[in-house]
């Protein structure tokens, strides 16, 4: 569930023009982050100094089942600011960083051995900033997720970042002056 922003790393996502794109959708079709949100999440990350007050303007909430996965990734630094947060809940997990692994469906070979396992322990933040956001990839292998948990990802894109409208992409500065 998107709020804030959406957002298309490609073919995953139903939106025109979308497939291979890494974007953002116009914000007007996106709902705004909740207020339990802002005042039970955001406000203490703000009050501890982990962001900028008004810094955030995305939160993504996931739901996965037992044995679910995240593929490895980098988030995309052109569409996200650092540092990227991630709040765990249901069921604690790990992140594995450094490994090569993807959906079993698309073939990518033989997995390989984490550089780095991080315990994402229930109701605890996860901040990513500098090299484990921007030099190594991140992801949850299926064996690391025993049980199901949900997460809330919040982060701030950014001002430049490309918005998918009408199947093209346009800086979100422009796009907001066009409204």
């Amino acid at each position: 569930y998107f709020f804030g922003f959406a957002y298309t790393y490609g073919a995953q996502k139903d939106y025109p023009g979308a497939r291979g794109v890494e974007a953002v959708w116009p914000p007007e079709d996106t709902s705004e982050i909740p207020a339990w949100i802002r005042e039970t999440i955001i406000a203490k990350l703000e009050a501890k100094r982990v962001v900028p007050k008004g810094w955030i303007n995305s939160a993504t909430i996931n739901d996965y089942a037992p044995g679910g996965f995240i593929v490895s990734h980098i988030d995309p630094p052109h569409l996200f600011d650092r540092p990227i947060i991630s709040i765990s809940f249901f069921e604690d997990c790990n992140l594995v960083f450094g490994a090569r692994f993807g959906h079993p469906d698309e073939g990518l070979g033989e997995a390989t051995v984490p550089t780095l396992v991080h315990r994402c322990m229930r109701g605890n933040a996860t901040v990513m900033k500098g090299y484990s956001a921007n030099n190594i990839t991140h992801g949850i292998r299926s064996c690391d997720l025993p049980g199901r948990r949900a997460s809330i990802i919040l982060r701030r894109v950014l001002p430049t970042a490309p918005v998918l409208k009408d199947g093209r992409t346009i800086p979100l500065e422009e796009h907001l002056k066009s409204r």
